[in-house]
Order: structure tokens, then sequence, then C-alpha cells
């Protein structure tokens, strides 16, 4: 009997273990799954196709279907925050696509580490980030420009998952307990994204002005802040100026830009009018971004106290006793002459914006050559900061003389940026799928592509841009891709019309040049209107301001 019990020991140690957990292919297989995530790796080495994963407990996120994510986060290591089959679905793209996608070619850990660990904790981030994640689900499957009626459902969801965020503030900030003022702006962050995400850009706009108007409270150590310690605790001046600083900086920029009307706020008594330190080398490429937004919030800035005194001299009349203001325009479209004072300003500012632009180039290359080995996605990332700094030479130094014919000078530089975006365009839809509409929160190539498409004169250069924003479905905060390539459409009809077959910028008039000065879309509708002016601004003069409704 002993004998016969020792070897049915044995049998039984021999046999395959049963595998109630892991992929389906080593399920079926009988073999322990590793579990990694998105697809074990058992399966990979081996050549085999990852079938992904059943249900498992509550502590695990598992795959959608058999969709391929782009940098997928791993598994989170605490229990999923929701129970309905809803809410976790929509969480659960939000941390497997949307998280990874969010931040562009730039990607931070503000997304895929803060914000989760945030909703966690915090009621009102949570449903946030999941009406987020359903918003995101949704446009990828409708497509560019706009949100259709088909997928109605959806969007009540989202629109409902964002109501229950704000009820949660509401209820957090009427306890009686003073709630974290941490929460208070990564709440009001992802209620912008929110808005922007659906085309609701006043709304955006309105959270973004309380967001800016509570940040720059905290900031100012002697101020009083906007909302009373009884409520809502400061958070530690460490966490507002390495967390939220950059990216509200970010967005104060993307508001102003794409809403020419809008003025830069000041976030802190320096932030604005002090001219940004440099560092001579970057800690990373995320460092590299935000010294490059703090410089254009700087540049921005001082460009619009040239333009202001170039306004007041020639309308102040004290100041016109040594003005005398020419009567028209010239015939050939000549700028009206800028007075010396005026003058001597803009050049001032300008060696300013070049002399600490070529230090940010440096400081950049220098982190390049030291990182010689960066990843694929690094690589996008840098080449993403060099199509932002050259499109942004350009804009500096061309806006400053508020004149069309200034960017003939750039055309160099337009076919850089254009090249550049090309390759990086080519490079991540190589990884990608084609047709698939991307989302970021933060602008990457829209707004460089719509200044070549718009501002470049040059006949082939500006319809390669075109082309790009045509072919390349996404949405950057405010700005669509669908929408951008509509309206340049428009401007380059209108500029190159009764020109016949246009050969170089210099055959177009500067009379017959466009100049956007606001936007105004309704994205569900697939339709924008846009206010602008034709032919040189003459700031002696009342500008005369078109309007006409772009649809796509």
């Amino acid at each position: 009997m002993k004998p016969a019990h020792t070897v049915s020991v044995v049998r039984r140690r021999a046999r395959k273990p049963k595998v109630k957990t892991g992929c389906w292919t080593c399920k079926f297989r009988r073999v322990k799954c590793d579990e990694d995530f998105p697809g074990c790796r058992k399966c990979s080495s081996t050549g085999r196709k990852c079938e992904g994963y059943g249900a498992r407990t509550n502590d695990a996120l598992v795959p959608l279907g058999h969709d391929v994510f782009l940098d997928p986060i791993t598994r989170l290591p605490f229990a999923f925050p929701c129970d309905d089959r809803q809410e976790r679905h929509a969480f659960q793209f939000f941390c497997t696509k949307t998280a990874s996608e969010i931040a562009g070619f730039l990607p931070t850990d503000f997304w895929n580490k803060l914000i989760l660990q945030a909703s966690h904790t915090d009621p009102a981030i949570l449903h946030a980030v999941i009406a987020l994640g359903s918003a995101h689900e949704t446009y990828e499957r409708e497509g560019p420009g706009h949100f259709r009626n088909t997928l109605a459902a959806r969007q009540s969801f989202a629109l409902q998952q964002s109501t229950k965020a704000i009820k949660h503030l509401r209820i957090q900030l009427s306890s009686g307990v003073p709630q974290s003022g941490e929460s208070v702006l990564l709440s009001c962050i992802l209620f912008i994204c929110l808005e922007t995400f659906q085309g609701n850009h006043e709304a955006a706009l309105a959270h973004l002005e309380s967001g800016l108007k509570i940040l720059g409270s905290w900031l100012h150590e002697d101020g009083q802040p906007v909302i009373s310690s009884d409520y809502v605790s400061r958070p530690t001046r460490q966490f507002l100026e390495e967390e939220l600083v950059p990216l509200f900086t970010r967005l104060d920029v993307q508001a102003t830009t794409f809403l020419t009307s809008r003025s830069l706020r000041e976030l802190s008594p320096r932030s604005s009018t002090t001219q940004p330190i440099m560092p001579t080398r970057f800690k990373s490429l995320g460092d590299a971004n935000n010294h490059l937004a703090d410089l254009v919030h700087w540049m921005l800035y001082s460009n619009n106290g040239a333009h202001n005194m170039m306004y007041w001299m020639v309308n102040n009349p004290l100041a016109q006793l040594n003005i005398p203001p020419p009567e028209t325009t010239t015939p050939g479209g000549s700028i009206p002459p800028i007075p010396d004072a005026v003058l001597k300003k803009i050049m001032k500012i300008e060696t300013e914006h070049k002399r600490i632009l070529e230090q940010w180039l440096t400081a950049l290359n220098f982190f390049l050559k030291e990182n010689n080995n960066l990843d694929t996605k690094d690589l996008r990332g840098a080449l993403m900061l060099k199509i932002l700094y050259t499109s942004t030479t350009i804009i500096k130094a061309a806006s400053l003389y508020n004149h069309d014919l200034e960017y003939d000078k750039y055309i160099p530089d337009f076919e850089r940026v254009i090249t550049l975006a090309e390759s990086l365009i080519k490079s991540h839809t190589n990884a990608t799928d084609k047709h698939t509409p991307l989302y970021s929160f933060e602008m990457n190539i829209l707004p460089p592509l719509h200044y070549c498409s718009t501002r470049c004169r040059d006949p082939i250069l500006r319809r390669r841009a075109l082309a790009l924003l045509e072919d390349t479905p996404r949405r950057e905060g405010m700005w669509d891709s669908a929408m951008l390539a509509a309206i340049a459409r428009y401007i380059i009809e209108q500029e190159e019309a009764g020109l016949g077959e246009v050969f170089s910028a210099e055959q177009i008039p500067a009379q017959a040049r466009i100049c956007i000065l606001d936007k105004l879309p309704v994205l569900e509708e697939t339709k924008c209107l846009i206010k602008y002016c034709k032919g040189v601004r003459n700031p002696y003069a009342k500008l005369d301001i078109k309007e006409t409704l772009i649809t796509w």
C-alpha cells in the first residue's frame, strides 16, 4: 500500500497546474502566466500572441477586448475605485489609453501618476477622470472634428459623470472641514480638459480663469487667498511651483494664442515681467518644455507691452504733438511709420528674445548630447520641442512688428517646421492607426501647422501644412485639426483669388493678406465663426473687422 501511495503523490505533482488566472493563451497551454500587462512576457518571448485576460478580482485593470494601446501603464496596485460596470470601463480606458496620450508628444507624470493617485482618494477627481475616459472613447469612435448625435448615450454618460464630480466637489467645500487645495486645482484642470475636449471653450475659459485666480492668490505670499482657509487649505509652495504652475502657464499660453483677443494672466508678481533665467542644461525633456513655456509666456507679455505702447503713443493727444499720423496707408501696403521710441523698444525686445531663445536651444542640445541613447518616445518628444522652438522664433519676431509682410522673411523656418512635423507624424502613425483621431490636452503640432498654413504664403509650403492638418485627425486642447484645415483652405482661397497661378509668397500683396483676430468654434455643428482683418493693420486707424462662418 505504501508504494502505491507514493506513486500517487508523484503523479499528482507531475500534473500541470490548474490555471485559474492569467492570459487566455497561458490558460489554454495550462502554464503559469506571469500576468504582465498588457500582454504576458511568456507569450511574447516565445513568439505567441497574447490573447488578453479574462475578468479578475477588483484589484486589477484588464485590457478592453484586444485593442492595442499606446504606451499602456501597468496594473494599478490598489483596489478598483468604482463598482459600476460602465464607470469601471471608462476609468479603465482612461488608465490604459487617455493617460498615455493626453500630454501628447511630451508626456509627464501628471496624468498617469498624480491624477490616478488622486482619483483613488477623491471622489470628485474620480468621476472627472471617468467622464474624461468616456469622452475620449467617444471621440476615438466618432472621428475627428466633432461629436455627432449617434453616440448620444456615451456623451450623456460623460456629462452625468462630470455632474457627479462637481456635486462631490461642492459637498466637500460645504462640509465645514477644510479640503485639500491640491484637489481643488486638480479638479479644475480636469474640468478644463473636459470642456475643451467637447468644444465648450467658454466654459473651459471660465474654469481656467478661476484656477489661475486661485493659484495666483496662493503664489502671492502676502496676499489673501481667493478661497478662505476655512474651506480649502493652501498647498505647499513646492507643489504649486513644481506641479501646477508649469501646467497652468501652458494653459494660459494656449488660451491666449487660440483667442488672440484674450490677455495673458500674471501667476506671480515676477512671472510675466521678469526675464526668465535659463539653465545651462535641462534635467529632462519635460524640464525643457516647462522652460520654453515660461519663455513664451514672457515673450507674449513683452510683445503686448510694445503694441500697447505703440497704440498709446498714436492715440494720445500729448504724444501726437511729436508724431504726425499718416492720413492713409500707402498703396503699396507698406507699414505706417513706427514712432522712434516704440521702434527702439521693439528692437530691444527682439534682441532679448533672440538671446534667451538661443540659450534655451543650447541647453536642449546639451541635454540631447549627454543623453544620446533616448528611446523612440523621447526622440519624438525632442523633435516636438524643435518644432515648438522654430515656430516660436517665427511668431515672436514677425508679430512684434504687427505686419504680415514680415513673415516672408521666415520661409526657410516655415519649411523646417513642416519638414520636422512630417517626420514626427510619420514616425507616430507607423506605430498607430493613421485614421484613429488623437487627443492631447497640451498644444503640440497643431498651432505650428496652423501658422504655417495661414501665415506662410509660399504656395507649396502652406499646402504641405494643410495636407498634414487634413490627414492627421487630432485635437490638442482648444485646437482641432479639422477646424484648422477648413480655416486654412478658406484663407488660401481668399488670399490667392484672382492672382492666377501663384509661384511665390511675394505674389500675394499686403492688401490681400488675412490676419485672424478671433475664432468662435461650435465643434458639435462643425462650424466656426472667424473674425479677421485684411491688408495692413494701421495703428492710426480703427480696424476693419470682417466675419465669416467656416463649415466643414
